[in-house]
């Protein structure tokens, strides 16, 4: 049988900038007994300029 992965407790954190939106998440991964702490960062481009070249 395989193991049951879990992520728990999320928590966002979003930070605007020019040209992106950054969105940091922090949650809990427990997989065989043992926990583990995750960061995501995720990128938004919320203008079209920062494709510009």
């Amino acid at each position: 049988m395989d193991e049951l992965n879990i992520l728990t407790g999320e928590e966002n954190t979003q930070i605007s900038r020019s040209g992106a939106t950054f969105e940091t998440v922090y949650s809990t991964y427990s997989t065989g007994g043992k926990k583990y702490d995750i960061m995501r960062v995720y990128a938004t481009p919320t203008s079209s300029n920062m494709f510009s070249i």
